[in-house]
């Protein structure tokens, strides 16, 4: 005969493992965690990193103003420069008119690391990988290389026509870009000035970033296209032109 339905085998196991599940979701979400720290269901142990259904996140304070401000008289108003650049050993590269200043932001001392003089200004800055070198590009369309513990230039590159507004590192290649239109690309081991030169944009290089296998060069340019160069090549493998203002 058939068993009475409320006697039925399992029929409480199921209900029983129904009221604990619920049980202990409710203290999921309302404590963190469940009483005891051990579910009854397996030998599964409760880590606060486990989140049942969305549990609780950890949050993240966001602070509403700047933990230091720096004076910056001279700062260019003009977005198609790179004035500022932060090296990976926590020196902060910014210049002001004719002068790179760098503050450390350890001890929060400032010196001054170059002056242009009276008929050039910078328009550029960017560290090297490895936070030692300074790459500092020109109103003259100059490229100069700083040792920055030393406080001494070490080179002068030429080739562009007019100011040098963008610089990206990729190893012992820096890569300019300029008014000019062009993307010079200096192997800085070489007596040369630059070892090639990337024809594509109508209009001035605003940036210029590799990518993080040093493969493939990306620019950007007042002309509203973005590019993407493979670094053994003289044409971009990749053209976007839907921006309708510069990048």
């Amino acid at each position: 005969p058939e068993a009475p339905r409320g006697n039925r085998p399992g029929a409480g196991t199921d209900k029983d493992e129904s009221r604990v599940y619920n049980t202990l979701l409710a203290q999921v979400l309302g404590n963190g965690e469940p009483s005891g720290g051990v579910s009854p269901f397996s030998s599964l142990l409760w880590s606060p990193t486990t989140t049942v259904a969305g549990a609780r996140r950890a949050s993240r304070r966001i602070a509403r103003s700047p933990f230091k401000v720096l004076d910056a008289p001279a700062l260019a108003d003009d977005f198609y420069l790179n004035l500022v650049d932060w090296s990976s050993q926590n020196i902060l590269a910014v210049g002001l008119g004719a002068c790179v200043y760098l503050w450390s932001a350890s001890t929060s001392k400032v010196v001054t690391l170059c002056d242009l003089g009276p008929q050039d200004c910078v328009c550029s800055v960017n560290w090297t990988q490895r936070g030692t070198y300074l790459a500092v590009g020109t109103n003259q369309g100059e490229v100069q290389i700083w040792d920055a513990a030393k406080s001494r230039r070490i080179r002068t590159v030429e080739g562009h026509r007019s100011r040098v507004g963008t610089l990206a590192w990729n190893s012992h290649t820096l890569s300019s870009g300029s008014r000019d239109r062009n993307i010079l690309q200096h192997d800085v081991r070489s007596p040369e000035h630059y070892n090639s030169r990337l024809v594509g944009h109508r209009s001035e290089v605003c940036g210029l970033k590799w990518s993080p296998d040093g493969r493939e060069l990306a620019s950007g340019g007042n002309d509203n296209q973005l590019f993407v160069w493979n670094s053994s090549s003289l044409t971009p493998r990749l053209r976007f032109v839907e921006h309708t203002a510069a990048v």
